[in-house]
């Protein structure tokens, strides 16, 4: 089988179905809270913006997360904070795609370890850039907003605190924020590792060359295809 370089007409295509199937997911109540900080939620949206990562490369990953704000900017009109809730998603898909980029770097520069070793790197350093991305978003977010006394009040009710003060509250809400981003890292990007690795054996899709990540994650599928390696 040889591998074709995919179109721009093939990746214009993808970006604009994936990044509205995230969109579409964000509203299907297939979400759940994170019990300390109840509106941060863990849900599935964030998927098809990694499978497309995975497949594609860094940029239509990106591109990808940017449409998937482009169509949740107007479908959430009226929410709370809107439109900030949109754009923190894209800093957290798109930081967590630039981390795990960065993760592959790593990996291609040492070429230490296996597959496990690959994917903690992808973990790893789409994790730490998420939780940097994030936690200076939210304390923006919360600083420079009227809802900041809202959501400190929230989190005294939902864990009891109530003699601690709002600043205390705020770094409290920060440090939860970390811990959320931290947990939706893995959460996110395994789904679309398994994803990507059935349609990989499936050999479909991934006969395309832009399958590059692909190839150095399951490289042992790509000895038996026959897929040219980087």
């Amino acid at each position: 089988m040889s591998a074709l370089r995919p179109t721009r007409t093939l990746r214009v295509s993808v970006i604009a179905l994936f990044g509205s199937l995230s969109a579409m997911l964000t509203l299907l109540p297939l979400d759940f809270p994170f019990p300390l900080v109840p509106y941060l939620r863990f849900d599935l949206a964030e998927i098809p913006v990694f499978i497309v990562f995975m497949l594609f490369g860094p940029l239509t990953g990106l591109l990808t997360s940017a449409t998937y704000l482009g169509v949740l900017v107007p479908i959430t009109v009226g929410e709370w904070l809107w439109p900030i809730g949109p754009l923190l998603k894209f800093f957290a898909t798109s930081s967590q795609v630039v981390g795990m980029y960065l993760g592959y770097r790593m990996y291609r520069i040492l070429r230490n370890g296996g597959y496990a070793s690959f994917f903690t790197q992808l973990i790893v350093l789409g994790m730490l850039l998420r939780i940097i991305a994030m936690t200076i978003a939210n304390y923006l977010v919360l600083a420079m907003t009227s809802s900041v006394e809202y959501v400190v009040n929230l989190v005294r009710m939902t864990t009891g605190w109530s003699q601690a003060s709002s600043i205390d509250v705020l770094i409290i809400i920060l440090a939860l924020t970390a811990v959320f981003n931290a947990l939706h890292t893995p959460l996110s990007m395994m789904p679309a590792a398994i994803i990507v690795k059935k349609i990989f054996r499936e050999g479909s899709v991934m006969s395309y060359q832009g399958t590059w990540m692909a190839r150095a994650i399951f490289k042992e599928d790509t000895r038996q295809i026959g897929l040219r390696k980087y």
